[in-house]
C-alpha cells in the first residue's frame, strides 16, 4: 500500500509514525478530507520544517552535513518518485527542492527542477522556490534561464503567471529594470485574477513612484492617542516609518534600538512614526504599552492602505524620508538606519544650503502664482511632476492640474504619482513635440519651468497656446538666466520677452523670488485687462 510505503521512509521516527496511525480511541477525529494522503503529506512536511528550525535554534546552520533538511529533500523526492501523478506528490516535490534551496544546494536543485516536465503540476510550487534560491544564492541566471523557459512554454495559467511573476522578480533582483517591468505588466494583462497580479501591480507602482529622491506618498491617520496625524505635517524633519506588527518576534527585537536612535537625536528633528500591520486594536495597544513605543503610530487594518502605499509586503520594514519629504532610503537592512539618519541630520555647509533653498522654491513660486479653487493648470513640460503636483492641491478637487511630456516615460512616473497621492485631479498627457494638445478656451495658467529653451519654433507654439486659455488666463515661465555655462540650456529672457509678444503676448508681471539665476514671469494675451492675481 501507498501508506505502508511513505511510512517505511521514515523507520525509526516515532514523530511519523504517529502522524501517519490512526487516531487513538477517545481522541479527535480529523476532519474529512478531499484527500487525505495530501493532508497528511502537508502535516508531515510542517514536522520537517519545525524540525529544519530546531535545528537553527539550537546553533547550528544550514550549510551543515547534518542540517535535517537534506535528509527531508531526499525522503520528499523518493515520495514523489514513488506516487506519480498524485497531488500529494506535487506537495512533495516543491518542498524537496525547498529544502534543498534552504541546504544551499543549487546544483542538485537545478538537476532535480530539469527533470520535470513542462506540465508537472509541482512547477505552481517549484516557480517560487527557484526565485528563493536565487535570493539566497545571488545568482540568478538559472532561475532566469528556468522560468522564462516555463513561462513560454506551459499551458498552465497558474504556472505561467507564476513564472512570469518569478521571471520578473529575478530581473529586478538583477538590476534588469526595464525587462522587470516586461514581466510584471505581462502578469497583469494576461493574468488580471491571479494570486501575483495584485503583487506585479505593486512592484511596477514602486518603480515607477517610490524610487530614492521622488517624494513620499502622503497620508494621514489617527494617532493611537486618537489625535490626527498626517505626514506632511512633519515636513522639515527626518521621518524613519517604522512598520511592524503586535505578533512579529523580530520587530519586538528592534524596539530597543529605536528609543536609543530617537533619545540620540531628537534635538535633530528626527521623527520616527511607527505603522502596524495588526487587525484588531487590543493585541495592537497592549505592545504599544509592553515596548514603551513613545513615538506615533497607527494602525494600518486588514486593508493595510499606508502599507500599499509604500509597497510593503512583510514586516519589520522601514522607510527613510529626508527633510524634504523625498524617499532617502527605502527597505534599508536594519543595521544601516542609525547611519542613514546620521548622515540625513548632518548640518550642511552654508553654500550648499543656500543652493539648495534656492533650487527648491517650488511652494513659493505656487504662492506667488495666486491659484484658485476650480483653476486649469496645464504645465508643459512637467518632468516628474515636481510642480503638477502642487497645482492639484492648490486648485482643489473642483480644478485641475495636467502634467504634459513628451516623453511617456515621466508621463508613467506622474500617473503613477497621482495614484500615490491620490489625486483624482492630477492628470498626465503624452503630446507630440510641437503641439500641447490643448482644447480652445480650456485653460486658466499654462506654465513652464525650465523647458521654454527645449521648444522649437516657439512664436508658433505660443500663437497657438495662446488660443487655449480661457478669458483672464495667464502664461507663467520660470526658466535659466543665460550665463557662460548654459548656453544651450537657457534663453536670454529679453528674447523670451521679444518671442512672446511676436505670439500676441504682453508682460504683466517679473518676480525677483529666483533671481539671480532664474527669471519668473507672467505673461497675458495683448488687450487682456490688468488682474489682481498677476
Amino acid at each position: 500500500m501507498k501508506n505502508r510505503k511513505l511510512v517505511s521512509l521514515f523507520a525509526g521516527c516515532a514523530l511519523v509514525l504517529a502522524l501517519l496511525a490512526a487516531p487513538a480511541p477517545g481522541q479527535e477525529q480529523p476532519k474529512p478530507s478531499a484527500d487525505p494522503e495530501l493532508e497528511r503529506l502537508k502535516k508531515l512536511t510542517q514536522d520537517a520544517w519545525a524540525e529544519a528550525n530546531q535545528f537553527l535554534k539550537d546553533g547550528k546552520k544550514e550549510s551543515d552535513a547534518d542540517y535535517p533538511g537534506r535528509k527531508w529533500a531526499a525522503t520528499l523526492w523518493q515520495y514523489r518518485t514513488e506516487h506519480p501523478g498524485a497531488p500529494a506528490a506535487a506537495h512533495a516535490t516543491g518542498e524537496a527542492l525547498h529544502f534543498l534551496a534552504h541546504a544551499g544546494l543549487r546544483d542538485e536543485l537545478a538537476v532535480k527542477a530539469d527533470s520535470l516536465k513542462v506540465d508537472d503540476p509541482a512547477w505552481r510550487r517549484v516557480a517560487g522556490v527557484l526565485m528563493e534560491s536565487a535570493e539566497r544564492g545571488k545568482d540568478y541566471a538559472y532561475a532566469i534561464r528556468k522560468l522564462a523557459w516555463l513561462a513560454d512554454n506551459t499551458a498552465d495559467k497558474k504556472t505561467q503567471a507564476q513564472a512570469l511573476f518569478g521571471l520578473g522578480q529575478a530581473y529586478l533582483k538583477k538590476g534588469d529594470n526595464d525587462l522587470a517591468k516586461t514581466a510584471f505588466r505581462k502578469v497583469v494583462a494576461d493574468h488580471p485574477t491571479s494570486a501575483v497580479a495584485k503583487e506585479a501591480e505593486g512592484n511596477l507602482y514602486e518603480m515607477e513612484a517610490l524610487n530614492v529622491g521622488q517624494p513620499a506618498p502622503q497620508f494621514a491617520f489617527k494617532g493611537s492617542d486618537g489625535k490626527p496625524i498626517s505626514l506632511s505635517s512633519y515636513k522639515g524633519k527626518v521621518v524613519l516609518i517604522n512598520f511592524w506588527a503586535s505578533w512579529c518576534g523580530p520587530c519586538a527585537k528592534e524596539f530597543p534600538a529605536l528609543k536609543e536612535l530617537l533619545a540620540k537625536h531628537q534635538d535633530q528633528e528626527l521623527v520616527i512614526i511607527g505603522v502596524s500591520f495588526d487587525e484588531e486594536e487590543q493585541p495592537y495597544l497592549d505592545a504599544i504599552k509592553k515596548h514603551g513605543l513613545s513615538w506615533p503610530q497607527v494602525r494600518d487594518g486588514k486593508e493595510r492602505p499606508i502599507a500599499k502605499l509604500f509597497n510593503v509586503q512583510e514586516q519589520p520594514a522601514h522607510y527613510i524620508l529626508d527633510r524634504e519629504g523625498r524617499i532617502a532610503a527605502k527597505l534599508p537592512p536594519f543595521e544601516k538606519v542609525s547611519g542613514l539618519i546620521a548622515d540625513l541630520l548632518k548640518p550642511k555647509p552654508a553654500a550648499e544650503a543656500d543652493d539648495h533653498e534656492h533650487r527648491h522654491k517650488y511652494d513659493e513660486v505656487v504662492q506667488q502664482m495666486n491659484l484658485r479653487a476650480g483653476d486649469v493648470v496645464a504645465d508643459i513640460g512637467a518632468g516628474d511632476g515636481v510642480f503638477t503636483r502642487r497645482f492639484a492641491v492648490a486648485v482643489g478637487p473642483s480644478g485641475k492640474a495636467i502634467g504634459i511630456e513628451i516623453d511617456s516615460s515621466a508621463v508613467r512616473k506622474m500617473t503613477a504619482d497621482a495614484r500615490r497621492l491620490n489625486l483624482s485631479n492630477y492628470e498626465a498627457r503624452l503630446v507630440p513635440p510641437d503641439d500641447p494638445m490643448l482644447a480652445p478656451n480650456s485653460v486658466d495658467v499654462i506654465f513652464l519651468s525650465d523647458a521654454y529653451h527645449h521648444i522649437n519654433d516657439r512664436v508658433n507654439y505660443f500663437t497657438r497656446a495662446r488660443q487655449t486659455l480661457k478669458p483672464g488666463g495667464r502664461l507663467v515661465i520660470v526658466d535659466m538666466v543665460r550665463n557662460h555655462n548654459n548656453g544651450k540650456h537657457s534663453v536670454v529672457k529679453e528674447e523670451v520677452i521679444e518671442e512672446l509678444s511676436r505670439a500676441g503676448y504682453r508682460l504683466a508681471k517679473e518676480s525677483d523670488l529666483l533671481a539671480p539665476r532664474q527669471y519668473f514671469f507672467t505673461f497675458v494675451p495683448d488687450g487682456a485687462p490688468a488682474s489682481a492675481r498677476q
